[in-house]
């Protein structure tokens, strides 16, 4: 069941797993969408309100059984566009598949917004997309607090996947910046090795970087700043 909090003309469909994320929501009414499964495994969805000429945000986490979630996603907004829904956004805060090869990453936005007027993702990792549909946000201006009390700070960009988002809080902070290279040996080993920008000698240093799988990545890389003799390492 997803809870559909509703003001005049907002409409906004939750796929968290949260049962809290509704008092995050200012508004009084919600009612929710119905969900099952045929035998066959087919998905059963239903959006039991009148969305017509409002607009409609899917607000959707994306878990493990990503395969699904992007039927759901799918599904919904193409629901929501029968029933005349004036806008359909997606607010999904971790977009699978943006670290595949852009064939592969563009196919799977492309089929997941085909009813969608707008995606809103943060910190994709191919920030050079190319679906006009697609906004992704800099998570990291939502860490501000925590970030602008680290002393002697060094921004460290493990790769070059990560190094716009790493160049962005620098500037940003005005902050010194470190910039890695990474080879991969395989799905979870990975070697780092100095790129360009200062040591981290002494430095407290902040790993930027958009997604955590296995951890080889941010293993590796701090790795790489203690033996450079790193006072401390984060990682946002």
């Amino acid at each position: 069941t997803w809870n559909i909090f509703i003001t005049a003309r907002l409409f906004i469909i939750s796929g968290f797993r949260d049962s809290d994320f509704k008092e995050h929501i200012k508004s009084n009414n919600f009612t929710n969408t119905t969900y099952s499964k045929y035998k066959n495994g087919e998905l059963n969805i239903a959006i039991n309100d009148n969305v017509f000429n409002k607009d409609v945000f899917i607000i959707y986490q994306f878990t493990s059984n990503i395969h699904e979630d992007a039927m759901k996603v799918a599904f919904l907004s193409s629901i929501a566009k029968s029933k005349g829904a004036k806008n359909v956004i997606a607010i999904i805060p971790y977009l699978p598949y943006g670290r595949q090869n852009k064939c592969i990453s563009e196919t799977f936005i492309q089929m997941i917004s085909q009813s969608l007027d707008q995606i809103i993702t943060f910190d994709i990792h191919d920030q050079f997309h190319n679906n006009d549909k697609l906004i992704s946000l800099f998570a990291s201006n939502f860490f501000h607090h925590y970030i602008s009390k680290i002393e002697n700070p060094l921004i460290v960009a493990p790769d070059s996947g990560s190094s716009m988002r790493a160049l962005h809080l620098a500037k940003l902070y005005n902050y010194d910046l470190l910039q890695l290279a990474k080879s991969r040996l395989n799905n979870n080993i990975v070697d780092i090795r100095y790129n360009k920008g200062l040591l981290p000698n002494s430095r407290n240093c902040l790993i930027i970087d958009d997604i955590l799988d296995s951890g080889a990545t941010i293993e590796a890389t701090s790795n790489f700043l203690r033996t450079n003799a790193a006072t401390s390492v984060y990682a946002c």
